[in-house]
């Protein structure tokens, strides 16, 4: 019998990961667990290396065609969308939990129930996400709305700029709000490297989009459109082979399960919480710094912050793939397994974080004319803060992922939040007086006074072993 073209493409992914990890170990339950995340982690890499290519192209490309103010308001732009985007958020990584637990049982049915309720979920999140998005895009076209009476007055020539971006920006992360359910189901399938390999491919639609504009239409409109570029073909890519793939799970309405919307959306609020205390130090934090400071003096703070994003993607090749594997493990009551790949992880996590600072403080301020242009430049009031916080954020992702598998999503997502307005009060409190370099101090000492203490405290009680 033929099989599909995208079913066929899906196994030339899975068979070119395969060749680069090697020969299977022994089919074991702990075997099979740390063989996907090796081919995870392996595919990751390849992933990874694409994404930051782009963003590193994307970043000075953007910055020289747009120029610094400019590309200052865009970022306003991307941090707004960065908070519209958690709506698609909050049901995903509970997909991935159930449905890992679902497949270690050996049920196709559960699985295909927990994937059929997560896209209700998500469709119902993305309607009310459409109606928040053009309030804000039609009060921008109204002149700006609250949000133009509180930016700095330099920014008001480019607030039409702005909404246009956006509206470009939100019709892509709205279509994303299903696609994510469905790869959060392969996520939880231990086919994570397919995704990944699906997200190079759209890493390469990305670049010649970005190469495009650059050429023939360096606007802040097509920029935005580039840069959403690689997680829509990827996430449209992604979804379709997997339920070609598996076609037990496609969902249907009868597979819809009312029982599972309390713990799919209570699981999914813990890791909203996550990635909501995150934004409040990245995306809000900018948005917060812009009453004070201009676009131009605000484009090296996002900068850093789009660098340190790129630097916790290489933990988060490890930590993303780690967790459902750990979930997987402890329905399994595999608990010496989850020990023992924490503590392999550790060191990575640590190398990682203190190369990055050393990057940050010794070669970004080197590099930056060349890359940005002259009129962006970082001195060590700006780099040493970002620098320490690296450290910390590689050291709570690794941790935090853990305990996701674990099932204390609650908790790390409560601390997170906790973290993110800690960081947003002393911002308030010393942006006036430090000015841009407050951003990155504020969110340092957050990070030291919340999370890079209490995720090993929590995670050390559930495992019962003393960190060393």
């Amino acid at each position: 019998m033929s099989r599909s073209p995208a079913k066929l493409t899906d196994m030339r992914f899975g068979r070119l990961v395969h060749d680069w990890i090697g020969a299977d170990d022994p089919v074991t339950a702990g075997a099979f667990r740390t063989r996907r995340i090796r081919s995870a982690v392996m595919s990751s890499v390849v992933s990874k290396v694409a994404t930051i290519a782009f963003q590193l192209l994307a970043i000075p490309v953007a910055v020289h065609a747009l120029g610094p103010a400019q590309y200052g308001a865009f970022l306003i732009v991307s941090s707004i969308l960065a908070w519209i985007s958690l709506g698609g958020l909050g049901v995903a990584p509970g997909v991935t939990g159930f449905v890992a637990q679902a497949i270690g049982r050996g049920s196709s049915t559960e699985a295909r129930n927990v994937l059929s309720t997560g896209l209700v979920i998500s469709l119902i999140a993305a309607g009310v996400t459409a109606v928040v998005v053009a309030v804000i895009i039609a009060a921008m076209a109204a002149g700006g709305g609250p949000l133009g009476q509180y930016l700095d007055p330099s920014f008001a020539p480019y607030l039409p700029a702005m909404g246009s971006a956006m509206l470009v920006v939100a019709v892509a992360a709205l279509i994303q709000f299903p696609t994510s359910v469905v790869q959060a189901a392969r996520a939880g399938a231990l086919e994570q490297h397919l995704s990944n390999a699906w997200r190079v491919v759209g890493t390469v639609a990305g670049v010649a989009g970005m190469l495009a504009v650059s050429m023939w239409a360096p606007t802040m409109v097509a920029f935005a459109a580039a840069l959403a570029a690689p997680a829509l073909v990827a996430g449209l890519a992604d979804s379709f082979t997997f339920l070609r793939r598996h076609r037990e799970l496609i969902p249907t309405a009868s597979s819809f399960r009312r029982r599972l919307v309390g713990p799919l959306v209570g699981i999914g609020a813990g890791f909203l919480a996550f990635s909501a205390g995150g934004f409040l130090i990245t995306g809000l934090s900018l948005v917060l710094a812009s009453s004070s400071v201009s676009p131009d003096q605000l484009a090296p703070v996002g900068i850093l912050f789009q660098l340190q994003g790129l630097g916790v993607g290489l933990v988060s090749m490890v930590a993303v793939p780690l967790w459902p594997s750990v979930a997987h493990a402890d329905a399994a009551s595999d608990r010496e397994w989850v020990v023992r790949a924490y503590r392999k992880l550790r060191g990575v996590t640590l190398g990682v974080g203190l190369t990055g600072a050393v990057a940050i403080v010794a070669i970004l301020p080197a590099v930056a004319g060349p890359l940005f242009g002259e009129s962006i430049s970082f001195d060590l009031a700006l780099t040493l803060p970002f620098a320490a916080l690296f450290v910390l954020a590689c050291w709570g992702m690794l941790h935090a992922f853990v305990l996701f598998g674990l099932g204390s999503a609650r908790a790390v997502g409560m601390l997170t939040v906790m973290q993110g307005a800690v960081g947003l009060a002393v911002l308030v409190l010393t942006i006036d007086m430090l000015g841009p370099s407050a951003v990155g101090i504020s969110a340092l000492v957050s990070a030291l006074l919340v999370n890079s203490w209490s995720l090993p405290v929590i995670l050390s009680r559930r495992l019962h072993v003393a960190q060393s």
